[in-house]
C-alpha cells in the first residue's frame, strides 16, 4: 500500500490488463523510455505485448487497445497491407504499401502487428472441371507481385 505525502499528488490510477490466449495489448510510449524487454522506445511509438496473463503498464506506457487474433482455416486467409517498412513475425521484410496473404499453413491464429493493416478476410475460390481463372498480377516465387502479367 502506498500512502502519498502531502507534497505528492495522485495523477492517475493504472489498472492491469488481463490477456487471454490469442490476445495482445497495443501499447504507446508517452515519452522516451525503455520497456520491460529492454527495448528503447521513442515518444508515440506503438508496439504489441503478447504475454498471456495480467499486464500492468509502466508509468510511461499507455494502453491503446486489446487486439484479438484472427483464426485461419483451410477456407480462409488474411489479406494484410504494410503501413510502413518493417520485418514481420515470419522474418520477411515488408515494404510500405506491400500486400500479402497469411494462410492457415503459416499460422493457425494471427495477431496483426502495429505496422499491418487488415484489408479483409479472403475466402478460397474453388473451381470445378468446367471453369478456369485468369490471375491478373500474380505473385512470383519470391512472394512479390508481378504487375502487368496474367496467368491462366
Amino acid at each position: 500500500t502506498y500512502l502519498p505525502r502531502k507534497e505528492v499528488s495522485v495523477e492517475e490510477q493504472i489498472k492491469a490488463v488481463i490477456l487471454k490466449p490469442n490476445e495482445a495489448v497495443r501499447l504507446r510510449a508517452k515519452k522516451e523510455m525503455v520497456d520491460r524487454d529492454g527495448i528503447a522506445r521513442e515518444t508515440g511509438e506503438e508496439w504489441l505485448n503478447r504475454t498471456i496473463g495480467s499486464y500492468l503498464p509502466l508509468a510511461y506506457e499507455e494502453v491503446v487497445s486489446t487486439v484479438k487474433a484472427y483464426v485461419l482455416t483451410d477456407k480462409k486467409a488474411l489479406h494484410l497491407r504494410a503501413l510502413g517498412t518493417f520485418i514481420d513475425s515470419f522474418k520477411h521484410k515488408r515494404l510500405n504499401g506491400e500486400e500479402w496473404l497469411v494462410y492457415a499453413r503459416d499460422a493457425e491464429t494471427y495477431i496483426p502487428d502495429v505496422f499491418e493493416e487488415v484489408v479483409g478476410v479472403v475466402a478460397v475460390t474453388v473451381l470445378n472441371s468446367r471453369q478456369y481463372a485468369v490471375i491478373i498480377d500474380p505473385v512470383g516465387s519470391d512472394g512479390k507481385p508481378q504487375l502487368g502479367k496474367k496467368k491462366l
